[in-house]
């Protein structure tokens, strides 16, 4: 008796859907931001809702933010409906975020940030708000249902070409200051060596707060540059110009002319290493950053 010929079994391989387009754009976009609270984690420094996070304040939000990123890069790749919500819950939060440090934060005007971070801030929320239009469109996509896929050809388009434009003005910025501040800074050099301080400074009445920092850290006349860092009105780069020569001429004299009480409390605790200086400042994240800066 013949044996029956085993029935062969017609298997067709399982083949994963191709990522859209405006999805893999999404997790590119979302790497790089992944990158980006790695760095804050590593500097121990973070702007959250126009306050600069220091020490482990900042490396917790880091954390936080790294882990959801990671997360969202996993779950776009993955097509998992949690993904979905998870990118839309935390694109709102970027864009809240970007708003807030672009138009309330008075620590972007320092230096070569000054035009350029509040460019790349815009490109930023633009994108976000972008990110969030198009997956209101995709939701079927992540609830693995047939759907066209009108919008992913738009949304690349628009989405790449904000990124791109972002990083481009940004870098235009930048050199524009690094330019404008190499000139400014040899102006000030010639000035200061030609004795003239006064019209030193007066050419920083129209140049601003950076101007009068340059002024300062080229000035060896002790008066002169605390006259130079008294001029300066944001308070974070008042503190920045008295704590530099304070801690450079290793005397807490010039503490007293920072007038921001938390920089000055900071300065006396940077020169003296004594930290009960740093329990005289108030908001959380800057006492840690004290403690910090006198253990190095």
């Amino acid at each position: 008796m013949k044996k029956s010929p085993a029935k062969i079994i017609d298997k067709k391989p399982v083949i994963k859907p191709r990522l859209p387009g405006g999805i893999l754009l999404i997790i590119i976009v979302t790497l790089i931001g992944f990158f980006s609270y790695v760095m804050a984690i590593s500097a121990k420094s973070a702007f959250v809702f126009g306050y600069q996070l220091y020490g482990p304040t900042a490396i917790a939000f880091g954390v936080i933010a790294a882990a959801i990123s990671a997360s969202i890069i996993y779950g776009l790749y993955k097509i998992t409906p949690w993904a979905y919500k998870l990118t839309i819950g935390f694109t709102i939060f970027e864009i809240i975020n970007g708003l807030v440090n672009m138009f309330f934060s008075n620590r972007l005007e320092l230096g070569l940030t000054k035009f350029a971070m509040p460019i790349l801030i815009a490109s930023g929320v633009i994108f976000d708000a972008l990110v969030i239009w198009y997956l209101s469109t995709k939701k079927a996509y992540f609830l693995r249902k047939k759907e066209k896929n009108h919008h992913d050809k738009l949304f690349v388009r628009l989405g790449l070409g904000i990124v791109l434009l972002g990083i481009l003005l940004t870098g235009i910025l930048i050199y524009i200051d690094i330019v404008e501040i190499t000139k400014l800074n040899q102006v000030a050099r010639d000035l200061i060596e030609g004795k003239d301080i006064t019209s030193a400074m007066v050419l920083c009445e129209d140049q601003g707060d950076y101007c009068f920092m340059a002024i300062a850290s080229l000035n060896k006349n002790n008066t002169e540059a605390i006259i130079a860092c008294d001029k300066i009105i944001e308070p974070a780069f008042q503190s920045a110009c008295g704590s530099m020569f304070a801690i450079t001429h290793n005397n807490s004299i010039f503490c007293e002319t920072i007038k921001d009480p938390a920089g000055a409390s900071f300065c006396k605790a940077a020169i003296t290493k004594d930290d009960t200086f740093c329990k005289e400042l108030v908001k959380k994240n800057e006492i840690n950053y004290c403690y910090d800066y006198i253990k190095r």
